[in-house]
């Protein structure tokens, strides 16, 4: 607050540099409650089209007073209860909720419980308190090593899954070409949104007439800049099954056979965390 002051009362310019996506959050509430104007951000994630920033959510301690304690219906019902977020892949592997690493049996659940009910609902906040969630028996030795195994596949499934796959399209993103004019900005947003806001439907789309009044000649030099800055998938996504090899050949581990029902089970698991519908269920993973 005493840098706003100065900033408001000698007219200056004040520049702060944090690794903490809270810190802005910090300042707004004390910026809004001396009267002063807000703060400006600027990500340099955004800014760098970077896919894996650190989410906010990973320094975000839950009220544990309103953490409900599991029943005895199951592991979706008590993730509704907890009102735990979907697996976005987009995200860093250290913003997905520990629902999404726990199998539906009451151990597990009740594990989870105690991470959540300790702060450590997330990847991020139980890999920073491990040892101290082992050490003062929050969570116990076994689960720990299948935690750590199960963040592995999360990581190679995040990586896999993002070959071939571009970041949505941001109107941002729109923006800063110097191809869409302001008047036709609106027309091509909205069809970007159309297609879900996919850099290569959204070329394929405006090649197709689909987008009026936006020329062929407009349409190249979008695919071409869209592509430079990495916002159109350079080659075809993994199918389920190269998903799966793709997991087991980075979390391999010399003689263990089970490797590949526990990468075809979480990959069905993250699959359907991030909304996917996958067409088979898979048996029992690790």
């Amino acid at each position: 607050s005493s840098l706003a002051e100065l900033a408001r009362t000698q007219d200056r310019q004040v520049i702060y540099l944090t690794a903490d996506p809270a810190d802005a959050a910090r300042f707004e509430d004390e910026l809004q409650r001396r009267g002063l104007p807000t703060v400006h951000r600027i990500d340099l994630a955004d800014i760098r089209s970077l896919a894996t920033a650190v989410d906010p959510a990973v320094f975000t301690v839950p009220d544990e007073a309103a953490v409900p304690a599991p029943a005895d219906d199951g592991l979706s019902a008590y993730a509704r209860r907890l009102r735990a977020p979907g697996l976005d892949p987009w995200r860093s592997a250290a913003a997905v909720h520990l629902i999404h690493l726990t199998r539906d049996i009451g151990e597990e659940i009740e594990g989870l419980y105690r991470l959540v009910v300790a702060g450590a609902a997330t990847v991020g906040h139980w890999h920073r308190a491990r040892t101290r969630l082992v050490q003062q028996g929050i969570v116990s030795g076994d689960l720990d090593v299948r935690l750590a195994r199960r963040v592995d596949f999360l990581h190679a499934w995040l990586a896999g899954w993002r070959i071939g796959r571009a970041r949505p399209l941001t109107r941002e993103d729109l923006e800063d070409t110097e191809v869409v004019s302001e008047r036709m900005l609106p027309a091509v947003w909205a069809e970007a949104e159309r297609v879900g806001r996919d850099g290569k439907l959204l070329i394929e789309s405006a090649r197709a007439g689909n987008i009026k009044r936006f020329v062929k000649s407009k349409v190249d030099r979008l695919e071409i800049e869209l592509g430079e800055r990495g916002l159109m998938a350079a080659a075809d996504p993994y199918d389920k099954d190269a998903l799966v090899l793709h997991m087991v050949q980075t979390v391999a581990i010399d003689g263990e056979d089970s490797m590949e029902v526990q990468a075809r089970f979480w990959a069905h698991r993250f699959l359907r965390a991030a909304g996917a519908r996958p067409e088979e269920s898979t048996a029992e993973g690790g």
